[in-house]
């Protein structure tokens, strides 16, 4: 969008985290276990739209799920908050 001059708004980044949740629901569903990587993806679409509730219900997802957030996840939770 940027590259086209069009901004960014709040309804497209949470299209980008709704996307972004679903994808990583399907690899759940599908068998496929997630890996820090794929939640922090997630995570950064939470952080770009600053939704730190749903950003903090992912890293719980995500520790409940035995996977272990890395310092990237953490701090994608930290800018969700700004």
């Amino acid at each position: 969008m940027s590259s086209l001059g069009v901004e960014p708004n709040e309804l497209s980044y949470k299209a980008i985290i709704e996307r972004a949740e679903f994808w990583l629901d399907r690899m759940r569903k599908s068998g496929c276990q997630p890996d820090a990587i794929s939640f922090s993806s997630v995570l950064h679409a939470c952080a770009k739209s600053g939704d730190m509730s749903r950003a903090e219900a992912w890293l719980r997802c995500m520790e409940e799920e035995g996977v272990e957030p890395n310092a990237t996840c953490y701090t994608e939770v930290i800018i969700s908050c700004v």
